[in-house]
């Protein structure tokens, strides 16, 4: 059985660190052993107890306040300041886009999250435990697990299989649960074919797959993705929606903070925060804040093009346009449409601009 190899593979667990090891003097010359040891920190110590996780439904979940930022605030070497005094409460079960233009401060946040980078002013706390308290960041780091935006920089196994059972191993799972749980994200992930091959023979939006795959196989509680999909191919973004969109739907008590500079990903969300140049300019529903597309282009940011679209068709035509949340269901959309037809003052380019616009999130 494949899992047996890497269940009893001597590289694994206390040869982990021999091979890590042999591997740092190429690693050091490439420029990326800090980002990778940063990755494999917060790999190691992201929870894996099911005693502790959360069964709440998404519902109930979303009125629980598990991660509740106050007055952050960061400044780098040199007097660059990420972070401005900035506020924020998310739910378990909440699913956060957070965009801003480049040096508004995204990735900061997310670093000052799990605590691989420390505020000079405020605090990050989840479920209680202090993001800037070096004695809880081994519990925090176990709750909360975290995808960077290249995914070079968090794989570290030389077989995919090996990277998933990486964590497992080194968090102790007895081997029976850890070979269940890497054929389970093996086969959810749809990484089957790809197994036994060398991760950095994988293509990008493979990576990508496999280092979210990598962490989900943790069980998280809360799971923070730094733009995902900026070095991926159309094909390898949809690969990411798909997953983070199955993620939502089979479990729902997570918590997904998933930073991004695409108005379309950021429209899937039920929350999205803006930032701009460390500040927090606003928190509101998707479509709420892409109703301010001329607001959002002098800070940098754009609007989801079926948003443009839409409200292009309402500037030419003066016909108001019915806003509906993006995730509507189906039949509110039909239903919706139906209502207009019925009206006498009805016409086909609002229609239209009413159907793109309810289509914003993929």
């Amino acid at each position: 059985m494949a899992g047996a190899q890497y269940g009893a593979d001597p590289r694994h667990t206390k040869g982990n660190a021999a091979f890590c090891g042999m591997q740092s003097a190429s690693l050091l010359s490439s420029g990326i052993w800090l980002a990778m040891l940063d990755a494999v920190i917060t790999r190691l110590t992201v929870f894996s107890s099911p005693s502790l996780t959360c069964h709440l439904s998404s519902a109930r979940c979303r009125h629980i306040s598990v991660i509740d930022v106050e007055g952050l605030s960061y400044t780098y070497p040199g007097g660059i300041s990420a972070l401005k005094n900035l506020s924020l409460s998310i739910g378990s079960g909440e699913r956060i886009a957070v965009i801003g233009a480049n040096g508004s401060g995204k990735t900061t946040l997310a670093r000052c999250l799990n605590g691989l980078i420390q505020p000079q002013t405020g605090s990050v706390v989840v479920d209680g435990l202090s993001a800037t308290d070096p004695h809880a960041l081994f519990d925090l780091r176990r709750r909360l697990g975290m995808v960077f935006q290249n995914p070079d920089d968090q794989l570290v196994a030389i077989t995919l299989e090996g990277e998933i059972a990486f964590g497992l191993e080194n968090l102790g799972i007895p081997p029976a649960e850890m070979r269940l749980r890497v054929e389970e994200i093996i086969s959810s992930f749809r990484l089957s074919e790809f197994r036994r091959r060398p991760p950095h023979l994988l293509s990008g939006g493979e990576k990508q797959r496999l280092a979210i795959a990598s962490c989900i196989a943790l069980r998280p509680l809360y799971l923070v993705l730094d733009e995902p999909t900026a070095l991926l191919d159309p094909a390898g973004r949809r690969d990411v929606a798909e997953i983070l969109a199955n993620l939502r739907r089979e479990q729902p008590a997570i918590t997904i903070i998933h930073i991004t500079q695409d108005p379309t990903e950021a429209a899937a969300a039920d929350r999205v925060v803006v930032l701009d140049r460390g500040c927090l300019w606003m928190d509101a529903a998707p479509t709420e804040v892409f109703s301010r597309g001329s607001e959002l282009g002098r800070i940098g940011l754009t609007v989801p093009f079926a948003a443009e679209l839409a409200r292009g068709i309402q500037d030419a035509t003066g016909a108001p346009l019915a806003v509906v949340h993006a995730t509507a269901p189906q039949n509110t959309v039909r239903q919706r449409l139906k209502q207009r037809k019925a009206d006498r003052h009805a016409n086909t380019y609002s229609d239209a601009g009413w159907l793109i616009y309810t289509r914003l999130a993929p």
